[in-house]
C-alpha cells in the first residue's frame, strides 16, 4: 500500500484505522459492496506511525487537511478489540478526549462516543468500530479467519492441525489469530509463503484465499452501508447536521 500522506479528506466520511492491512481490507470491502462516500486512511497516512496508540496525533493532524472544515462530516475510528473490547474502547476514547481543540471557526472539540458503534455528534461526528466486533476480543486476523473457516475449511485443515500441535488455543486470541492466519496463507501459497495482507486483494492468484464477498464481513459492511443515512437522520434530530 502507498505510504503517501493524506492531504485532503475528499469525502464526507473518513475511516481512520491502525495500519496498512486494515486500510487495504476496508477499501476492498467498500469496493466489493459498492459503498461510497468514504475515504480510508491509516494513522501512518497522517502521522507516519501505525498502531492504536496514534489516534490522538492523527485526529490532531486531520484538522490541518485542506478540506477538513468544508467536507468532513464524520470520522469512524476502526481498531482491534485485542484481548478486551472494553479496554480497547476506553483507550481510543481517552485519545479522542485528549486531542487538541479544533480551531474552527467555531472553536470546538471532537465529541467522544459513549459506546462502540454509537455516533457522538458534532462537527465532525465520531464513532468507534472494534474488529472483529464490539463484543468480541481479537483483531483483523480473527475476522479474516471467520471467512476462511466459512469458505475454505478444507484448505484450513492443515493450519488447524499445526495450531493444535503448538497449543495455539492456549494463547491470547490476538497472537493466536495472527499465527493461524499466517499458517493458512503460507501453506496455501507455495510460491511465496510470506503473503502480505496489505496487498492480498490486489493479486488475482491470492485474493481467493480470503473471499471478500464472504458473509463473515456482512456485519461490518452493513454498518458502513447504513452509516450515511443513519448519520444524516440522527444529526438532523440533534440539530448539528453539517
Amino acid at each position: 500500500m502507498s505510504a503517501k500522506a493524506l492531504t485532503k479528506v475528499g469525502n464526507p466520511y473518513l475511516i481512520l484505522c491502525e495500519g496498512f492491512q486494515d486500510r487495504h481490507f476496508i477499501e476492498t470491502l467498500l469496493a466489493d459492496r459498492q459503498i461510497s462516500r468514504f475515504t480510508v486512511c491509516s494513522t501512518w497516512g497522517l502521522v507516519q506511525h501505525s498502531g492504536n496508540t496514534h489516534f490522538q496525533e492523527s485526529l490532531d493532524a486531520l484538522t490541518g487537511l485542506t478540506d477538513f472544515e468544508d467536507t468532513l462530516r464524520s470520522i469512524i475510528i476502526v481498531a482491534d478489540s485485542d484481548s478486551d473490547p472494553e479496554t480497547a474502547f476506553r483507550n481510543i476514547t481517552a485519545q479522542i478526549a485528549q486531542s487538541e481543540e479544533i480551531a474552527g471557526p467555531p472553536p470546538r472539540r471532537y465529541p467522544v462516543p459513549t459506546a462502540p458503534l454509537r455516533v457522538a455528534y458534532g462537527k465532525p461526528s465520531v464513532a468507534v468500530v472494534l474488529i472483529p466486533w464490539a463484543d468480541r476480543p481479537g483483531n483483523l486476523e480473527t475476522l479474516l479467519l471467520d471467512a476462511v473457516r466459512a469458505e475454505r475449511m478444507d484448505e484450513m485443515e492443515c493450519a488447524e492441525m499445526f495450531g493444535a500441535c503448538v497449543r495455539a488455543s492456549e494463547w491470547d486470541i490476538g497472537p493466536q489469530s495472527k499465527l493461524m492466519l499466517r499458517a493458512y496463507l503460507g501453506a496455501n501459497h507455495p510460491p511465496n509463503p510470506e503473503v502480505n495482507l496489505s496487498k492480498l486483494w490486489t493479486k488475482a492468484k491470492i485474493k481467493k484465499l480470503i473471499p471478500i464477498a464472504c458473509p463473515a464481513f456482512n456485519q461490518l459492511a452493513s454498518y458502513l452501508h447504513g452509516f450515511d443515512a443513519t448519520h444524516t437522520a440522527l444529526a438532523r434530530d440533534t440539530g448539528v447536521l453539517s
